[in-house]
């Protein structure tokens, strides 16, 4: 095969998913949990949203989609949450989102601007 030619990528619908996840954050006992991995096709939907919305609506709609309504919602009715806690909470998501564009194309954020 030459360089402009190419095999089309086949993807499955009905394929497993990956389902384990880890404890994001507690609000008193009870704990929140987001996947442990975040599926690629929301990574996908982040970054069409940074290029259409904004790099600050891809995140919201991102940690929506990520943690879920419940925990959303126990968040914004959460009247001692801290500033920094916020921001620590967003940043790990953030920081989720881009690994797994990391892993799909096996190069860190630096090595794809070259």
């Amino acid at each position: 095969m030459t360089e402009t030619e190419f095999e089309p990528v086949r993807i499955r619908s009905d394929a497993p998913v990956d389902s384990e996840r880890v404890v994001l954050f507690y609000i008193d006992e009870k704990a929140y949990d987001i996947p442990k991995v975040v599926p690629p096709n929301t990574t996908i939907r982040y970054m069409r949203d940074v290029i259409y919305e904004g790099s600050e609506y891809a995140l919201a709609i991102a940690m929506e989609e990520v943690l879920g309504a419940e925990a959303m919602e126990a968040l914004a009715e959460c009247k001692t949450i801290s500033e920094d806690q916020v921001k620590e909470i967003m940043n790990l998501v953030e920081r989720m989102l881009l690994a797994s564009s990391e892993k799909s194309t096996g190069k860190s954020r630096k090595e794809r601007r070259r």
